[in-house]
């Protein structure tokens, strides 16, 4: 392919991206309505807060949040403005891994990469599910960009730090983001001489964005503190402890996600082995390599994540990548010189996508009509009951997005995201069970006298049921199931009565 090409090749790409993640529909999940919320009390005067006059620091992204909360106020609809969000994040994601890649493999070359990100069913149903994840995968990969250009000296103030600054506040992890580029150009600069990584920093400027990055971080833990009373967020309290049960699910979780990219896989692998081979002199690789295995390492840690399309993986979907393209293009080069390897190559990406991807894509596309069906089944919920309770209600629930947004009303999480006192309770077996869903305290949550309580299962049915009754002492003197016709289907719940 003339050079001259690469750049009409990378707008195909790009069409096709868009196109693969709109063709998924509206389907945004339930956590995203949590962050509306949060927005939405922002935007009204009331506080980043869950409940007006309750602190308690519910999410883990922050300036996402905060940027809905600025939509709202113009009178746009945070729903479409995060999935919007969410695909030009992918858009950055494919154009900063196609960047990376180039500075490796040449323009042509490094289409594969953006190529795999565009076809994946898993970033492309992540991308339109109303989070964060895509935008941070972009700004990570941007992050390493800079830190790249910053080490080889085209760069005399410390973007990577900025960049990375912006990112912890998009995701707490962004810290770790910086401290793995960091890691990987100190320790590459000390192979480089033949020191001890002690004695061989890297460019001063990269130091100041280590710098900046830690102001950054004292001024919002500073302010956490003040207005929350925590140095980290409630949900971290709520999704980790779990000691060798957490990171054991942590593994399963990489285990499941390497299962459903088989040749993915098998070039990440040899990818990391060329990149391991070329690290001593190459920046590129060792930054690829601190900060994609470091990562991994990262969500083993804190025991993955109950969705499925592995989000925590792509949040480093740029190193990733561009590791499988490494892998990729190290086995075609070592064909004899006569091969046609860039045909090669081509044939091999879109033989990956065929065998990797492609079968994938049924499976997201009936996850993405399941979450738009849930979506709308809760939405519908919170409304009836925004016409049906007294403002002034309380409602109790565990899965806190949609149903509490569109009721508007005071809510108890019931697995703890925004409240304080589950989120720091200590659980037997904690690590073991569905990530960020282990905590709970019945007798706390009732003792408070919630006047609806919803449960997570049959609460919308065709025919009504009996609903089982949670194991808390006298909750059947004070609650009562109701029905209530929603349509052609019927609403249970429990209502208090005294």
């Amino acid at each position: 392919m003339p050079r001259r090409s690469a750049p009409l090749a990378l707008g195909l790409i790009f069409a096709a991206l868009i196109a693969h993640a709109l063709s998924y529909g509206l389907n945004v999940q339930d956590d995203a309505f949590i962050s509306y919320r949060y927005a939405q009390n922002l935007a009204g005067g009331h506080g980043l807060v869950f409940n007006p006059g309750e602190r308690v620091e519910g999410i883990t992204n922050l300036l996402w949040t905060v940027g809905l909360a600025g939509v709202i106020r113009l009178g746009g609809d945070p729903l479409l403005a995060s999935v919007l969000g969410g695909v030009l994040g992918a858009l950055g994601l494919a154009w900063v891994t196609w960047a990376l890649g180039a500075r490796r493999e040449g323009e042509t070359r490094a289409l594969v990469a953006p190529a795999l990100i565009a076809a994946s069913p898993y970033l492309m149903v992540e991308a339109v599910q109303g989070l964060e994840s895509s935008t941070f995968a972009a700004v990570a990969g941007l992050a390493a960009l800079l830190a790249l250009d910053e080490d080889e000296g085209r760069r005399a103030w410390p973007a990577a730090g900025l960049c990375c600054a912006a990112l912890s506040l998009l995701r707490p992890e962004g810290v770790g983001v910086y401290g793995l580029l960091l890691l990987g150009l100190t320790l590459g600069a000390a192979a480089e001489r033949g020191l001890p990584a002690a004695f061989s920093p890297p460019r001063r400027v990269l130091w100041w964005g280590l710098g900046l990055l830690f102001a950054a971080l004292l001024a919002q833990t500073a302010a956490r503190l003040a207005y929350y009373g925590q140095p980290l967020p409630n949900t971290f309290y709520v999704k980790t402890g779990g000691g060798v049960d957490q990171w054991s699910r942590g593994v399963l979780y990489l285990v499941a996600c390497a299962k459903a990219h088989p040749v993915e896989t098998l070039l990440l692998s040899v990818g990391v082995v060329a990149a391991a081979r070329e690290a001593k002199t190459s920046p590129w690789a060792r930054a690829m390599l601190t900060l994609g295995l470091g990562y991994l390492a990262y969500i083993v840690a804190v025991g993955g994540d109950f969705k499925v399309t592995f989000r925590f993986v792509g949040l480093v979907a740029a190193p990733l990548a561009l590791l499988v393209q490494r892998g990729l293009w190290w086995a075609i080069d070592a064909l004899p010189a006569a091969a046609p390897r860039v045909a090669l190559g081509a044939a091999v990406a879109l033989g990956t996508i065929a065998l990797d991807l492609a079968p994938s894509q049924a499976r997201m596309a009936q996850e993405a009509r399941f979450r738009a069906q849930v979506m709308e089944d809760r939405l519908a919920v919170g409304r009836a009951l925004r016409e049906l309770v007294p403002p002034d209600a309380v409602l109790a629930i565990h899965s806190a997005g949609a149903i509490p947004y569109a009721a508007g009303l005071s809510t108890i999480d019931m697995w703890g995201l925004s409240d304080l006192h589950i989120a720091h309770r200590e659980m037997p077996q904690m690590g073991s069970g569905m990530a960020g869903h282990e905590k709970s305290d019945y007798a706390y949550v009732f003792g408070r006298a919630p006047t609806i309580f919803i449960p997570e299962e049959g609460f919308l049915v065709d025919q009504p049921t009996k609903l089982p009754v949670p194991g808390v002492p006298e909750f059947t003197e004070h609650y009562a199931q109701r029905a209530v016709p929603l349509g052609d289907r019927t609403l249970q719940l429990f209502v208090r009565v005294r």
